[in-house]
């Protein structure tokens, strides 16, 4: 949980440090978005809008064939324009800057012959008065006075850099050129004559503070620019990675502004229509401009999102030299607002746009235009910061939350569902109302979280593993250490009541074995007994519980569930003594004793789990069936038996195990009897038919005990007793037993019970 909150705060605070790297991925996703979104809309939606509509007159491959190669004699274009205008157009833009005098003007063709030929070139009184009467010796007078006809808006570059432009050029021209690059014209340069208004906790003195600052002016020649004249930047700001999604509509220059050049052709359609547009000023920048009712909503720069319709060549385009050839209809001029531009080879300009990688920067005006006069923006509000705060937030509580409550698998899938929502509805509110709320962060906090948190829980699970198979390694075998780590919900530490198989086991006359020792060799000896003891009882995937001195305690099918433990344990406790005999010449050798030991098993129900205080405990059972088992392994002193276990036991006996009757007892602090047996492990390859003789004379001879006729059961517990082997004890008590009942019959109330008052 904790990963999680600090992983989503991450998120906000790179949200809020508004990364380049991280803007830039924002910006891809913006891009993929408006490509979606353009693909669910035809765009013949275009065509079918009311009012006003844009297009190109396109100086194409077509037009340069038929009129040569650019730049064109001004007077052609001076006769284009006229032929827009005649047509009907509302307004023109003309994205070419005409920064130089027309080198083709009659009247620099004498000079420049005279400068360097020593030519002089005369007309005839004919064709001087001709040329004289259309004003043919100088185009640019021409390309004006068309210009002041039509109305046409004429476009300049905003330089952004400090250094001084430096341009080469003839002596011909040099008066001309330098007059144009520097402020001797540029008071004729419109401006953006607008209002502003500031909102409340805005800044009056920062109006230039916000906008884009140009520190020059690459104008039109001075002929073409007077007090009237219309006029924009054709400057392109596109983002980092070279994209043109936005573009200011207005940028500063010497306390200045100056609008775009779409913007510069709307208002001067709208000259006698409107008032002054409005630029908004906000206490977070730019807000928005204004034209009459129409609301252009801006950044903090005054940058507009471009509303694309498509890709290049959404607009109509319309081939220039068609138009002076009269080959256009003018209904495909009429009402439109033209922008006049080029496509041909080594002329366009192109432009990189989130749907286009190839877009012809003359339809960026156009598309600007359609945009504003349908007051169709793609609309970044003041809340769309906040609510996709608040989807970060909540995408990291969301996946946070799943990753505590469902495994990795649900956790992907539900991560991929709710990130898909997100995606689909930014881009639905981007195709359906123009709002554009980036989805990034909530998909960035939805993976950085499923990613994370993940790597954390696995953390956590290895380290649980770690801490289950430190806790466990040394007490249970492997395959149960694995057991628990693979389903510890199978598992409960906390204490439960269940059935297990309880082992005790203990070294017979430690006490006079350890006066005969040293401490140090005492330990050594404990080492090297417990050592096979409790390899053997891990092996057989019990749990071993404590050491008890010289006694062992261990259990079967806890902490979690084991199949056959019954057998399992006796199985283990057989193994054991015939491990211990093995090794019996080794202490004898090494301690100059042997070790024999006792071991009592019994089955039943148990507590167990974590038991102690708050501070101190260990995982234990505890229960009357605990007790008994223990009551057991003291019984095999008296028996002189090795191994004594229940008749709890019986029913998992194997054959590999041979079972002995020992008693039916009532063990010290018990009112109930129980059966108590004996075994012998019955090894492959062993002849044991010897054995299963003497087994079988003596269960005989405890039946005929028990039917009270003790003569007989004396004579074979007597013949019995002659025998050497593990039960002799066992058959010299019965056989004093049944002596003693010959001789003092017990009453009636007799049930063959022996009572145990010692432990």
């Amino acid at each position: 949980m904790v990963s999680g909150v600090m992983v989503t705060i991450l998120a906000v605070a790179l949200y809020l440090a508004n990364l380049n790297s991280i803007r830039l991925i924002d910006n891809r996703l913006y891009d993929l978005s408006l490509q979606i979104s353009l693909a669910k809309n035809s765009n013949s939606k275009l065509n079918s809008r009311e009012g006003y509509t844009s297009a190109i007159v396109d100086i194409d491959e077509y037009s340069l064939m038929r009129f040569g190669q650019w730049p064109w004699p001004r007077y052609r274009v001076a006769e284009l324009l006229n032929k827009i205008h005649d047509a009907g157009a509302v307004a023109i833009g003309v994205d070419i800057l005409f920064a130089e005098p027309d080198r083709t003007s009659l009247i620099l063709i004498q000079k420049s012959l005279k400068q360097d030929f020593n030519i002089d070139i005369t007309f005839s009184d004919r064709s001087h008065n001709l040329i004289k009467s259309h004003n043919l010796m100088d185009n640019d007078t021409l390309l004006a006075q068309a210009v002041d006809k039509t109305s046409a808006t004429l476009g300049y570059y905003l330089n952004f850099q400090s250094d001084p432009v430096e341009i080469q050029t003839s002596d011909i021209v040099k008066f001309v050129i330098s007059k144009s690059i520097t402020n001797n014209n540029l008071n004729d340069l419109p401006v953006l004559t607008a209002n502003i208004s500031f909102v409340t906790g805005a800044d009056p003195d920062a109006v230039f503070r916000y906008m884009f600052k140009a520190v020059s002016i690459i104008p039109p020649i001075p002929v073409l620019i007077n007090k009237d004249s219309s006029a924009g930047f054709m400057n392109a700001l596109a983002d980092n990675d070279g994209v043109l999604r936005r573009t200011p509509l207005f940028i500063s220059c010497n306390q200045k502004i100056y609008p775009q050049l779409a913007l510069a052709v709307i208002l001067n359609s709208m000259k006698d229509m409107s008032a002054n547009p409005m630029i908004r000023i906000s206490y977070n920048g730019v807000e928005s401009l204004n034209l009459e009712s129409n609301r252009v909503y801006l950044d903090r720069n005054g940058s507009m999102l471009l509303n694309y319709r498509g890709p290049a060549h959404t607009f109509p385009y319309i081939s220039a030299g068609k138009i002076l050839e009269n080959k256009v209809s003018n209904e495909d001029l009429k009402g439109k607002i033209i922008f006049i531009g080029s496509s041909a080879a080594g002329l366009k300009d192109i432009r990189i746009s989130p749907v286009d990688n190839h877009f012809p920067g003359v339809e960026v005006h156009a598309t600007i235009v359609d945009n504003i006069l349908k007051s169709d923006f793609i609309l970044r509000p003041d809340w769309a910061l906040s609510l996709e705060v608040i989807l970060t937030i909540v995408c990291g509580i969301v996946t946070t939350l799943l990753i505590g409550l469902t495994g990795a698998l649900t956790t992907l899938i539900l991560s991929i569902i709710v990130g898909s929502i997100i995606f689909f509805v930014s881009v639905w509110g981007l195709e359906s109302h123009h709002i554009w709320i980036s989805s990034l962060f909530p998909l960035i906090t939805l993976l950085f979280n499923f990613t994370i948190l993940n790597l954390v829980k696995y953390g956590l699970s290895e380290k649980d593993k770690k801490f289950y198979r430190s806790a466990f390694g040394r007490y249970v075998s492997k395959s149960v250490v694995n057991q628990i780590i693979e389903s510890p919900e199978k598992f409960n530490l906390d204490g439960e009541e269940k059935e297990i198989t309880v082992l005790f086991s203990d070294i017979r006359n430690f006490s006079a074995i350890s006066e005969m020792l040293s401490p140090s060799q005492v330990s050594r000896l404990l080492h090297d007994y417990f050592t096979p003891v409790t390899k053997m009882i891990i092996n057989h995937q019990g749990t071993l519980d404590k050491f008890i001195g010289d006694a062992i305690m261990c259990f079967w099918n806890a902490p979690i569930n084991v199949d056959n433990h019954k057998y399992l344990a006796l199985n283990a406790a057989m193994r054991i003594l015939k491990i211990l005999g093995e090794l019996s010449s080794y202490f004898e050798k090494e301690y100059g004793t042997k070790i024999k030991t006792g071991v009592g098993i019994h089955s039943g129900m148990c507590r167990v789990g974590n038991m102690g205080s708050a501070d101190l405990f260990d995982y234990t059972a505890i229960g009357d069936n605990v007790n008994i088992a223990s009551r057991l392994e003291g019984l095999t002193k008296f028996y002189g038996l090795e191994i004594i276990f229940s008749s709890t036991m019986i029913p998992d006996a194997q054959k590999e195990i041979a079972v002995q009757y020992v008693d039916k007892v009532r063990v010290k602090g018990k009112t109930e009897p129980i059966d108590i047996y004996t075994a012998h492990l019955i090894e492959e390859g062993v002849d044991y038919s010897v054995m299963q003789v003497e087994l079988d004379h003596y269960h005989h001879a405890i039946q005929l005990y028990g039917n009270r006729d003790f003569k007989e059961a004396f004579e074979i517990f007597s013949a019995l007793d002659s025998k050497k082997g593990s039960s002799k004890k066992l058959y010299s008590i019965y056989r004093q037993r049944a002596l003693d009942f010959i001789n003092n019959p017990p009453d009636n109330e007799w049930d063959g019970v022996f009572n145990h008052i010692t432990k």
